[in-house]
């Protein structure tokens, strides 16, 4: 019918110029939430022009255990579990374990164990990228007998957390509602 729709490989509506595609380095409001030049996946923007989450927020293990909750708690002597061999890797929180590290102490034998682990500070914005925080297990009053080092990422619809061995038995990451 001879009319220019504006479609990919064509010139605009008026013949002015090229058609807007995937691939052109300008990224168009409303089909294309990124656009880096190229259409290759796998560089943080995928072939059809859109964002692609970072590698952590996809290849993580999933911590789902009905003891891990901060509301789980039968006291001394019953369930003790320990995150020894959890190895440095990249974890999500879901339910019924919750969906993130709680922010305060949880009390004695919660989620679990017998020293159970909250992280310090807050969640990061998923524009913070990937960023540090400290894990504190609390023992006998002491909001932070020990503590380690983790890494904490946004992936935009849940947390991501890299968690290494604890440093001790009976201690456990717990898992809390956002």
């Amino acid at each position: 019918d001879g009319v220019n729709s504006g479609e990919y490989g064509s010139c605009l509506v008026d013949c002015s110029g090229p058609a807007a595609f995937c691939g052109d380095g300008q990224v168009e409001p409303g089909p294309e939430t990124c656009d880096d030049g190229n259409q290759l996946p796998g560089d943080g923007c995928d072939a059809t022009c859109q964002l692609e989450l970072p590698p952590e927020c996809l290849g993580y293990i999933e911590l789902k255990e009905t003891d891990r909750p901060v509301s789980f708690n039968d006291g001394p002597g019953k369930v003790t579990k320990c995150d020894a061999k959890v190895g440095a890797l990249w974890y999500r929180f879901l339910d019924p374990a919750g969906a993130a590290l709680p922010l305060v102490a949880p009390s004695i034998y919660s989620c679990g164990t017998d020293a159970p682990g909250w992280m310090q500070g807050t969640y990061p914005a998923e524009a913070d990228g990937i960023v540090a925080r400290t894990v504190c297990f609390a023992w006998l009053g002491d909001p932070c007998t020990w503590s380690v080092d983790i890494s904490v990422r946004n992936c935009g619809k849940y947390l991501v957390f890299k968690l290494p061995d604890v440093p001790e038995c009976a201690l456990r990451y717990c898992g809390a509602p956002l």
